[in-house]
């Protein structure tokens, strides 16, 4: 209710009252998912900066992963350049791992950039990925992350290895990269079960990307 009632004041009140509302958190007994509610709002409607400041103020409150979600959503603003380029620095030398590709392909798929993407090519190496639970999924999101670049060169090269690994031969992903060039035609929300299990965060993140795309006028 609490969020339906922000929406609501947010949608009707100008951007200056908009941006105080959002801002105004109450307690320290507000809800987490208000919290994050209000710290993603005010960054679709460009308040970028409140939006770290209010992150800032109750960072005790968010997992380390939500935390580095909403800040890597805030500093694609490029009035934020220089911290967008650290933070993805220091992600990228982290140890490879399912989680954390998620967590910088959802964002780069919604938010595409060639500099950041060639850096997780060069990080991310499929064969790298230690646990072997993991390896096929994060070379799925690979394959998305790669698709929402356009980079058909890198779709088949992981196309290939999932075939020679699994002995499937992925039509599913096929099916990706038509839609990636054509998402009008073909539909991501109709394309997304076929490549379960994806988690929210690469779910949502195709979503907001190619289903939006697939709305937009001829």
């Amino acid at each position: 209710m609490q969020i339906l009632t922000l929406e609501k004041g947010s949608r009707a009140a100008t951007g200056t009252e908009s941006k105080e509302q959002l801002s105004s958190v109450s307690n320290q007994a507000e809800a987490l998912y208000v919290l994050h509610y209000r710290v993603r709002r005010l960054i679709e409607l460009g308040f970028s900066n409140r939006a770290l400041l209010v992150l800032n103020q109750w960072a005790s409150r968010f997992q380390d992963r939500d935390r580095i979600r909403l800040q890597m959503r805030a500093y694609a603003n490029n009035q934020f350049r220089g911290r967008y380029h650290a933070l993805f620095q220091k992600l990228i030398q982290l140890p490879p791992s399912r989680p954390l590709i998620e967590l910088i392909a959802a964002q780069l798929i919604v938010t595409p950039d060639p500099q950041f993407y060639a850096w997780v090519k060069q990080s991310f190496v499929p064969g790298d990925i230690a646990a072997p639970n993991e390896k096929l999924s994060s070379m799925v999101v690979l394959y998305l992350l790669a698709a929402a670049h356009d980079d058909l060169r890198t779709q088949e090269f992981l196309s290939n290895e999932l075939k020679t690994t699994t002995g499937s031969n992925f039509a599913a992903l096929s099916a990706v990269t038509s839609m990636a060039a054509d998402p009008k035609r073909y539909r991501i929300e109709v394309i997304l079960p076929a490549i379960q299990p994806l988690s929210l965060d690469m779910v949502y993140a195709m979503l907001e990307r190619f289903e939006t795309s697939s709305d937009d006028p001829l």
